[in-house]
């Protein structure tokens, strides 16, 4: 279990760790911000798209209200 927050000038070690888990490993990601609002948080809006590419593709979205 690990237990992070993202800051902006995070993106890219959150997209090696996305990147090199997604495949190998169950993930469980939990978030208070939707994916849209990805690209403001990282503050790049390839690094986001590819990033939500990687989880949204093969994983389970559960929303909680």
């Amino acid at each position: 279990m690990m237990m992070f927050t993202v800051y902006k000038q995070d993106p890219n070690r959150l997209f090696h760790l996305i990147n090199e888990q997604h495949q190998q490993s169950p993930l469980i990601i939990t978030t208070n911000k939707g994916p849209q609002k990805w690209t403001e948080l990282l503050d790049d809006e390839v690094l986001a798209a590819t990033l939500l590419d990687r989880l949204l593709i093969p994983f389970h979205v559960i929303q909680l209200n």
